[in-house]
């Protein structure tokens, strides 16, 4: 498996109050696993990706998504873009024959 999580950092600053926010994995069964390569993750725990390699020389890029909830303000925006940057920053052509989001 493969999972992050942005409560790392907040539970990290003390106690927290309230429902735990964020976190997205991937889980796959250990048969699939040498067909599973972990790409990363972006620095806010919010979104996460793998490749997956198919048996016809195709690959799939699987990115996984915990979008923030809208708020007009800085902090929605800085965390969108983000997200965004990190999706930006792996999708290639050349490395994937297709990709798969799931938010």
């Amino acid at each position: 498996y493969f999972a992050a999580s942005g409560m790392t950092d907040a539970l990290a600053s003390g106690i927290h109050h309230g429902r735990p926010f964020g976190g997205v994995a991937f889980l796959w069964h250990k048969s699939v696993a040498r067909c599973v390569q972990v790409i990363g993750a972006d620095p806010l725990g919010r979104c996460i990706a793998v490749k997956l390699f198919m048996d016809n020389n195709r690959s799939i890029l699987l990115i996984n998504v915990y979008f923030p909830c809208y708020k007009p303000d800085a902090e929605y925006f800085a965390e969108l873009g983000l997200c965004l940057g990190f999706i930006d920053s792996i999708l290639d052509p050349e490395q994937f024959t297709d990709v798969l989001f799931g938010i």
